[in-house]
This record gives structure tokens, C-alpha cells and sequence, in this order.
């Protein structure tokens, strides 16, 4: 067992945070509760929590918001989910039995020859590992082979599993967080716990063997949001009429990035609006990353996760569709943090302004 970043927690510690989740009866209104202490004491941060992990699942739906009863059940099934499509999509074809010899075989150029998938595979995983090689290049857990590793097999099993998206460049920053996070708590969780309920469950929850598992839970389900905003634009059918020269595709992402200056922000500071219209900064220029990426890129990857406890802890469900509400008005709050600059600016100083935080 590898020691945590910080170090062990003693297991009274890490208890108390835990069952904070049941103080109030309701497990999401509890959660809650904690990460607004948080935000006012830096000593309650949830950073030393030792379940932050925990929360977020919660935040996200992947284990039940009202009752832990289903808790164990909800591990097991994501982790034989996720294991079960690992071994599938990391198979070698010299490894399969029971298959057409006349397909099995590296020289075959027929369409459903495994060979031709795993060809393929190994592309694709090529192209996930140069963008590994690039995720926080200075901080030493992303650069280390384990964990690259696990953020390789996380990403290549989702774009197995969703291959109308596939993978794509800025998946790794939305993973980062999560797998810090995730490692973390296992790594800090004391190897003696409490007897009783609580004990086993942490137990159940923090395994450091199922760190790539749950991570995966995790980044699944936010894609689940997400995802629609790494779409890329289609080419208009035939027929359907040219693009005019300049105007950018409609995608989710580019409309959101679109209706957050001009309805959001007009609605909110007409004056910094009418500057960023008159100097032609288009919304899509900075807010299509600030969005896309959740802020990974804007801030310390400890403050993204702060910025994160929030988002993630507003994040509402209609007909078991989530939406993130916060990111919104996130982004009009860092307009308003940088105004008296962008004011003064033309449009290559508000872009240069406005993609530098803080």
C-alpha cells in the first residue's frame, strides 16, 4: 500500500467526516451543508476530508442520494461494469479462442478481423497517451506511470463505450480532478477503522484496488453531461444551403458559450457587454474552454477541485437528466473579477485577460 500525498488520517477523523453525510437525515442536503462550511473555514476544507470522493459521488448521482442501503450494491455493479469492458476492449486477438483463423491473423484486411479493431485500439491509445504526457506536466501524480495508466485505461474504455464521441482532446483535464481526488481519499484511508456500519462502509467506498473503478463511475457520469459539448459540428447536407464565411457551427457547446455573453452577461453588466460586442470578442474564443474544461485550465488544479465541490454540489437532476447550473454564473463572475481590464482593453488585451486567470 502506497502512502497518501498527505499521509494517513486517523480513523476517527475520517469517520466523523463520514457520517456528517447522515447528521440531518437527508444525505444530499447534508453534503451540502459541509461544502458551504467549507467555503467559510479553510480548516474544514473538504481537501482534508478524506472523503471528498465520497461527496462528489453523491453530487453526481452515482450512489444513491437518499439512502446508503444501495451503496454496496451500486459499488459492485460499476466495478464488474468497468472491469468486465477493460478486459474486452484490452483483449490481444492472439489471446481469443474459438475464432476464424482466416480473420485472426495480423496480415488479415477483412473488416471484422479482430486485428483490424486492435490496430485501431492501439491508435487511439497512442493519441490519449500524448495528451497524458501533457496533463500537469509539473505535478508529480500525473506523472507517474501508475496513474497514467489508470487515466489511459478510464479514457480509452469511454471512447469504446461511446464512440460517436470517441476521445477527444480536453477529456483528460475533466479525469485529472477526479482521479486526484479519488486516489487521494484511498490512499489517506487508515488501514485499522472503526468497527460497525460506518467502518466497513469506508472500507467498501475507499479501496485503493478499485481506485481506476470508481474513478471511472465518476468520469462516466459527468460525461454523461458533458460529452455533448466535445460534439463536433457536421458538415450541412446537401442542399441544405452554404455556411456564411466566418460564422461558427451551432454545436451545444458554442450555442451555450453564445447565450452566456449575449443574454447572460448582457442581462447582467449591458456596459462590459456592449465593450466585448463593439471590440468583436467572440464568446466562443474563451468561454467554449472555461465551459468545456469545468475551469481546469484557468486555475491550481486545488482550487479546481473547490470550484468543483460547488458545481458538482448544485448540480440539479430533472427525469434523471443532470444539469450544472453553477457554470453559468461562474463564468459572469470571472467577466466582472477581470472588468476594469477588459474595459480598458482592445480585443487582443480582453482575450489575453480573459485566458490568464487569475
Amino acid at each position: 500500500r502506497r502512502p497518501g500525498p498527505l499521509g494517513m488520517m486517523s480513523s476517527t477523523t475520517m469517520e466523523k467526516e463520514f457520517n456528517i453525510l447522515w447528521e440531518g437525515g437527508d444525505i444530499l442536503t447534508s453534503a451540502r451543508k459541509r461544502v458551504e462550511r467549507s467555503l467559510k473555514d479553510n480548516e474544514a476544507s473538504l481537501d482534508k476530508s478524506g472523503v471528498r470522493s465520497i461527496y462528489w459521488r453523491v453530487f453526481l448521482g452515482v450512489l444513491d442520494q437518499k439512502s446508503r442501503d444501495n451503496w454496496n450494491r451500486q459499488l459492485e455493479s460499476d466495478r464488474k461494469r468497468y472491469e468486465k469492458f477493460r478486459v474486452k476492449f484490452t483483449t490481444n486477438p492472439t489471446e481469443k479462442a474459438d475464432v476464424d483463423l482466416s480473420l485472426n491473423n495480423p496480415l488479415s484486411l477483412a473488416n471484422d478481423s479482430p486485428w483490424q479493431e486492435y490496430y485501431e485500439n492501439v491508435e487511439l491509445c497512442k493519441t490519449i497517451e500524448l495528451d497524458l504526457n501533457r496533463t500537469h506536466p509539473g505535478n508529480a501524480f500525473f506523472q507517474d506511470k501508475i496513474n497514467q495508466k489508470r487515466m489511459l485505461n478510464i479514457l480509452f474504455v469511454w471512447a469504446k463505450l461511446n464512440p460517436e464521441y470517441s476521445y477527444r482532446q480536453g477529456m483528460n483535464e475533466l479525469l485529472s480532478p477526479l482521479l486526484l481526488t479519488v486516489a487521494k481519499d484511498a490512499e489517506k484511508r487508515p488501514n485499522q477503522l472503526p468497527g460497525g456500519s460506518s467502518g466497513a462502509m469506508i472500507k467498501s467506498l475507499l479501496e485503493e484496488m478499485y481506485i481506476e473503478h470508481d474513478c471511472y463511475a465518476l468520469f462516466d457520469r459527468l460525461m454523461a453531461y458533458m460529452k455533448s459539448y466535445f460534439a463536433v459540428a457536421k458538415p450541412p447536407a446537401r442542399g441544405g444551403g452554404r455556411m456564411h464565411k466566418g460564422s461558427i457551427p451551432e454545436t451545444p457547446i458554442v450555442v451555450r458559450c453564445q447565450n452566456l455573453q449575449e443574454k447572460l452577461l448582457k442581462s447582467i453588466d449591458r456596459v462590459l457587454y456592449r465593450h466585448l460586442e463593439n471590440e468583436e470578442v467572440q464568446p466562443t474564443l474563451y468561454l467554449l474552454r472555461w465551459v468545456r474544461l469545468l475551469f481546469a485550465r484557468e486555475f491550481h488544479i486545488r482550487d479546481v477541485m473547490l470550484i468543483w465541490d460547488v458545481i458538482l454540489g448544485n448540480a440539479v437532476f430533472k427525469q434523471d437528466k443532470m444539469e450544472l447550473p453553477l457554470i453559468d454564473y461562474m463564468c459572469a463572475a470571472m467577466c466582472q473579477y477581470v472588468r476594469k481590464d477588459l474595459l480598458e482593453g482592445d480585443n487582443s488585451m480582453c482575450l489575453r485577460r480573459l485566458l490568464s486567470f487569475p
